[in-house]
């Protein structure tokens, strides 16, 4: 479910195949700079309600999830 939302919300602000993302997929890998991943983790945060600041540890799509599940779970 949250790898389909991030897919969606995605979709409009980057130039990257949204089809081909997967857990693993690095942010690197599809051309984010820095203002582009704080972009779309605000956009994130407001989808799931979370709070998300930018750090090295959220490398992959599926970092971003466990991190999203870990705050709606709490």
């Amino acid at each position: 479910m949250e790898l389909e939302k991030i897919k969606e919300i995605m979709a409009d602000s980057v130039n990257f195949d949204v089809e081909t993302i997967t857990e693993e997929t690095r942010f690197d890998s599809m051309g984010l700079d820095s203002l582009d991943i704080v972009d779309l983790l605000m956009r994130v945060d407001e989808a799931f309600g979370t709070q998300t600041e930018p750090s090295s540890s959220l490398v992959t799509v599926g970092d971003l999830i466990a991190h999203i599940k870990e705050q709606t779970n709490a």
